[in-house]
């Protein structure tokens, strides 16, 4: 299984790397590419966008601060939306549901 992975800061960075450890190829996009250094060394693979990391990936995972950030980099920028239709994604972010759904309903996925 290949696996996106969004947001990788204080939460989002030791998921993370115990998805990576557990053998799954992953691609990794943070605003700041520093914060990923540990999971490129350990075999994740560099995304320069957030479409980049969902393209190709079987699942992406977001831990992203604000819903603000889970919307833009579910629909990237200029409105073009960041990850292919039917993409099976997971946020970690906490208390943003409503910017699921919205995103989920976008992408045409379902929602539980």
């Amino acid at each position: 299984m290949k696996v996106g992975w969004i947001g990788v800061g204080h939460m989002g960075k030791p998921m993370a790397m115990n998805v990576l450890a557990g053998g799954f190829d992953m691609k990794v996009h943070d605003l700041n590419r520093n914060a990923a250094t540990d999971l490129l060394e350990a075999g994740a693979e560099w995304a320069g966008s957030p479409k980049e990391a969902a393209v190709g990936s079987d699942i992406v995972f977001t831990c992203l601060p604000m819903p603000l950030h889970v919307y833009s980099g579910g629909m990237g920028d200029g409105g073009e939306k960041g990850a292919p239709v039917g993409l099976g994604g997971r946020d970690d972010s906490g208390g943003q549901g409503g910017v699921v759904k919205l995103l989920a309903a976008l992408w045409r996925v379902e929602v539980e």
